[in-house]
């Protein structure tokens, strides 16, 4: 959905589009590089939920981008937010969850996990695509910025966040 809404609603070219995705992978490595010292300081946990709180929000900036200079920035300053939110938030999950899971379970709990995430993607991507076909691009970035919040808030209210400094 973001290579269509970049590429034919904002006029993105091809170079530009790559400009934004290496923009997001910078930002996530920049995330994944301080995901440490942030995890250190609140917690695992707390990272984890502060970093998916950040979704909803780079989602709406998306929405809000239009084909002008002030919303291509927009649409960058987006993916730069969602890149060091990922990149925190990656490996302060993964630790939580190898910290929590019996050594002899890890292999096949990790599969799991990994399986269901690429799955979801998947199945998110062919609903995104179905939902532009059927309603528009931005009725689906306000719905892809709904199910972020929800998702944050649910994990907002889970026991992760009581999880500070556990690992």
């Amino acid at each position: 959905m973001l290579s269509l809404f970049a590429l034919r609603s904002l006029g993105f070219s091809a170079y530009t589009y790559g400009l934004l995705l290496t923009t997001f992978g910078v930002a996530s490595l920049l995330g994944a590089s301080s995901a440490h010292a942030i995890g250190t300081r609140i917690g695992p946990g707390r990272t984890v939920i502060l970093a998916r709180s950040l979704y909803p929000l780079t989602w709406l900036l998306v929405t809000f981008a239009t084909d002008t200079i002030v919303g291509h920035l927009l649409l960058f300053a987006a993916l730069g937010l969602q890149g060091l939110a990922a990149g925190a938030e990656n490996a302060n999950e993964m630790g939580y969850w190898q910290a929590h899971t019996p050594d002899e379970l890890l292999g096949r709990v990790n599969a799991a996990r990994r399986s269901v995430n690429r799955t979801m993607a998947a199945l998110g991507a062919v609903t995104a695509g179905l939902l532009v076909g059927a309603i528009g691009e931005r009725p689906t970035l306000i719905g892809v910025t709904i199910v972020f919040a929800i998702a944050a808030g649910t994990l907002a209210f889970s026991p992760l966040r009581h999880s500070a400094r556990d690992l």
